[in-house]
């Protein structure tokens, strides 16, 4: 069995504390977002790369938003054609030459 699809942790409200949980809504979609996912070949590795990819965009979109960072003028429009043209792995090469 798979690190995601087993046993999840929820908070119980009288305790506050972490308890095995297969039953809630939230534990339940989470399982099945999963299984979606390992049904289309991905291992582990890859869903978790990819979870914490999200994070860490979401985690830079609201830091830039809660500080009042904006972007310059076409900016989005250049970085949207490049990156439909070259994808994110210009950015992985970058990172290994420099």
């Amino acid at each position: 069995m798979s690190t995601w699809s087993s046993v999840a942790a929820c908070r119980t409200s009288a305790t506050g504390k972490e308890r095995p949980c297969r039953n809630c809504d939230r534990c339940r979609r989470n399982r099945s977002c999963a299984a979606s996912v390992y049904d289309a070949g991905w291992n582990d590795d890859a869903l978790y790369s990819t979870v914490l990819v999200t994070a860490l965009f979401n985690f830079y979109n609201r830091l830039a938003d809660g500080v009042g960072l904006s972007l310059l003028e076409g900016y989005p429009a250049e970085a949207g054609k490049r990156l439909a043209a070259q994808g994110y792995d210009v950015f992985a090469q970058m990172a290994k030459t420099g």
